[in-house]
């Protein structure tokens, strides 16, 4: 299992995964710094859903409120 900051890095450098989990909405509110932080995961985590499209082994995402 790999979480948080670790996702984005791994993803970008083709770690093989059976599944992703995104949590859409954080449970307390955030730095400045875990905002900004947040924004450039999802960046990344959005060229690689974009890129992963279509893909024959491509792992179940689930987005989780």
């Amino acid at each position: 299992m790999v979480e948080g900051v670790q996702v984005a890095r791994a993803l970008r450098r083709g770690l093989e995964v059976d599944a992703v989990v995104y949590l859409l909405t954080p449970k307390v509110q955030l730095s400045p710094g875990q905002l900004s932080m947040g924004k450039a995961i999802h960046t990344i985590f959005t060229q690689w859903e974009l890129a992963t499209r279509g893909q024959p082994n491509r792992p179940e995402i689930y987005y989780l409120q």
